[in-house]
């Protein structure tokens, strides 16, 4: 579960919390297509994005990861914005926010052994 409180009155933003599926091992927060976004990332082994003024789930849980979202980040790749994530599955994922938060990968990177 995520909490969030208003920075000016202390009071929770989203008072029953913004919930996947499971714990949430990272999260990071700023701004994709002009609005301001919480993405999160855990053991359910997806990355999801939500609106951090309304508490709402954007779009449906980026899949593709095998072991725990252990990282997310902003980037911005080719002049456009997207999610970069990494898992337990030593898999890095880049996500297209073009899409709206589709379950899209532009690339995956995985290690070599």
């Amino acid at each position: 579960m995520i909490r969030a409180w208003d920075l000016d009155t202390g009071e929770p933003r989203f008072p029953a919390g913004l919930r996947g599926s499971g714990p949430v091992h990272t999260l990071a927060i700023g701004e994709l297509a002009d609005q301001q976004v919480i993405i999160s990332g855990g053991e359910d082994n997806a990355v999801r994005v939500w609106d951090l003024r309304t508490g709402d789930a954007l779009g449906s849980p980026l899949t593709g990861h095998t072991g725990t979202v252990q990282n997310v980040a902003f980037v911005v790749v080719r002049g456009h914005e997207a999610i970069v994530s990494s898992g337990a599955d030593e898999t890095v994922r880049v996500w297209d926010v073009r899409k709206r938060f589709g379950s899209y990968w532009l690339h995956r990177i995985t290690r070599r052994r």
